[in-house]
């Protein structure tokens, strides 16, 4: 710990070094292909001039502003395409029904949300490919983050209704498109820190409070 208070080390560690395992933690309601198991670190050995960053703890630091505006454009268009293939197997099942207005009508809305989320991912790309990494482009990502997800998520939910009761048998795929959306919600910030962050933004107060 240093004098200012508790410090956070960035330090790479080889995944086949001595010491480090994978903890088969990965058993989740979604994503389950992705393998993204806990990493766990026992007696490894981290020389000094191996440690690339330090940072206060709780504190933003431009790191992760550079995060924020790399990765989650790279993270959410996963997102935007599970939507797009629920969408596809949704209009597929509903052929049957098409002239049903109530059927027309839910249509209508899955385009709508699938449109919100498109316009809100490629915000997230156009910011990616344009802007330097600062809080205000930070919020700007965190934001679009937040509609992508929401829309994404909302998506499938009317995808699966579309689909009726076909879209509840795991046959039909759309089942696992729910529960791969669901992922969406949990890359950070998180919906509450978001507002949080973008009220402070909005409000001009400090954004580590």
């Amino acid at each position: 710990m240093s004098p200012a208070g508790p410090t956070v080390l960035h330090f790479p560690v080889p995944l086949k070094g001595e010491g480090v395992s994978s903890a088969q933690t990965w058993r989740c309601l979604g994503m389950r292909a992705t393998g993204s198991d806990d990493i766990v670190l026992d007696g490894v050995f981290v020389p000094e001039g191996a440690v690339s960053v330090r940072r206060p703890k709780g504190k933003w630091h431009r790191l992760y502003h550079i995060i924020v505006l790399i990765a989650l454009p790279i993270i959410y268009p996963v997102y935007v395409g599970i939507a797009e293939a629920a969408r596809q197997i949704a209009l597929a099942e509903a052929t049957a029904r098409r002239k049903d207005s109530a059927v027309e009508v839910a249509a209508g809305e899955m385009e709508t949300e699938l449109t919100a989320a498109r316009i809100a991912l490629q915000r997230m790309l156009d910011l990616a490919a344009r802007e330097q990494p600062s809080p205000e482009v930070t919020n700007e990502v965190l934001m679009a983050r937040t509609l992508v997800a929401r829309s994404a998520i909302r998506t499938v939910e009317l995808a699966m209704e579309l689909a009726s009761g076909r879209g509840f048998y795991r046959r039909t795929g759309l089942e696992r498109r729910f529960r791969d959306v669901q992922a969406a919600r949990y890359h950070p910030l998180q919906l509450p820190a978001q507002r949080l962050y973008s009220g402070r933004m909005a409000l001009g107060v400090d954004i580590d409070g």
